[in-house]
């Protein structure tokens, strides 16, 4: 049984002279159907030191193919903000739901078991961006990116940043390098995000792919 063997990651001939059959059996699979892959900093606490071989702190992970890389190329799509419960690590821990403000955050707290003091808010920028190929332009997937606590400064800073660059055209038609910096305080030492231009989306193609995940993420 070869197919027991090595993976094969190459796309067989007789699946590329087939494209009539393209998409079969996804007919029902959403977009509300499926994981978009969340990007995450690694610091020298989070579990995925321990969890992949090769991963360090400072790289950014991919939730959902566990891939790590040294920086990234993205559109930034859309921005919005939320609130986010989270029960105190003594006590199990655990994410009870996020909110669009902080006051529907407060109401939660109240009809949760135990007291309000169990648990935290954490106020959250979330950006929903498309991963971009940095070799050829062509896009790869939509990620999202969560920013809070010391990363909120550093949304500020990406959100004027786009609105200075892109003045009135969309959000999306911009393209941005995410990278990884130092930063430091007398608590100690993390890896935070930088976010930087790299001027236009390079051809409409990107463009209008770009814009139909904007459509499909700021409906949710």
């Amino acid at each position: 049984m070869p197919f027991l063997g090595d993976k094969n990651d190459t796309l067989p001939s007789f699946l590329d002279e087939t494209p009539a059959d393209r998409g079969m059996g996804n007919e029902n699979v959403g977009s509300g159907d499926q994981d978009i892959p969340r990007i995450s900093l690694l610091q020298n606490s989070s579990n995925q030191l321990r969890e992949l071989d090769d991963a360090k702190a400072g790289q950014f992970h991919n939730s959902v193919t566990n891939e790590l890389l040294e920086n990234m190329v993205v559109v930034n799509l859309f921005y919005e903000k939320e609130w986010a419960i989270w029960r105190d690590q003594d006590l199990g821990g655990g994410f009870k739901g996020a909110f669009d403000s902080l006051e529907a955050a407060e109401a939660e707290i109240s009809t949760l078991p135990g007291n309000e003091a169990d648990y935290q808010i954490s106020e959250t920028a979330k950006h929903a961006c498309l991963l971009i190929d940095p070799e050829t332009g062509v896009a790869k997937q939509p990620v999202m990116i969560y920013l809070k606590s010391s990363g909120l400064s550093a949304s500020r800073n990406w959100n004027s940043q786009i609105n200075a660059f892109n003045g009135d055209h969309p959000r999306f038609a911009s393209l941005w390098l995410v990278s990884a910096g130092e930063s430091s305080n007398k608590k100690g030492t993390w890896a935070s995000w930088k976010f930087s231009s790299l001027g236009w989306v390079p051809n409409a193609e990107t463009y209008d792919t770009a814009k139909k995940f904007y459509e499909t993420v700021s409906s949710k």
